[in-house]
């Protein structure tokens, strides 16, 4: 399984594309629903310098787009590729989610888990009681579960990422 990080303003088009995983990865394919600041955005919001995907969860999971396995290539575009190495050298003055929103995850097809911020109204009522790193963790946990053995998931870097979130959780409502 591998995981992919989704700007919040780009999920919505995405997910209404209903694209396969594989053409996450087509810039051609993208560019029939993005534009080609966006395409390129979406590629820098996934560079690891810059992805937002919390640390324990990267460190488990391979990124889709530039995980160590993954040979990237985005020239198919060279407006694609022009707009990318600027966001890169450059800098990115777009956010990639609103002030106040919450992690939350999608698990598309049984090899990709897209990661994506969603506003606090859109929250489910257990991302807001609970917390909503720990509700986010819960969710990722149970979407790896589907596809992966419980030894597996137990042992990686999830269930850390997890168990600080409850920590700072308890830590929060102490206070």
């Amino acid at each position: 399984m591998k995981i992919l990080y989704v700007p919040q303003h780009l999920y919505a088009a995405l997910k209404k594309a209903d694209l396969r995983s594989q053409d996450l990865r087509d810039v051609e394919k993208l560019l029939g629903t993005l534009s080609a600041d966006d395409v390129a955005f979406y590629f820098f919001a996934n560079d690891p310098r810059h992805c937002p995907i919390p640390k324990p969860l990267a460190d488990a999971l391979p990124n889709f787009l530039f995980g160590p396995a993954e040979v990237m290539s985005i020239t198919s575009s060279k407006e694609v590729t022009e707009k990318f190495n600027s966001l890169i050298h450059n800098g990115n003055s777009a956010d990639m989610y609103e002030e106040g929103a919450v992690l939350t995850s999608d698990c598309m097809e049984e090899d990709l888990l897209i990661i994506t911020h969603t506003a606090p109204t859109d929250a489910t009522v257990s991302d807001e009681v609970v917390g909503g790193l720990t509700a986010f963790y819960d969710r990722v946990i149970q979407q790896l579960l589907a596809f992966q053995k419980l030894e597996t998931v137990m042992g990686s870097p999830v269930l850390l990422g997890w168990m600080k979130s409850v920590q700072a959780d308890a830590k929060t409502q102490t206070a």
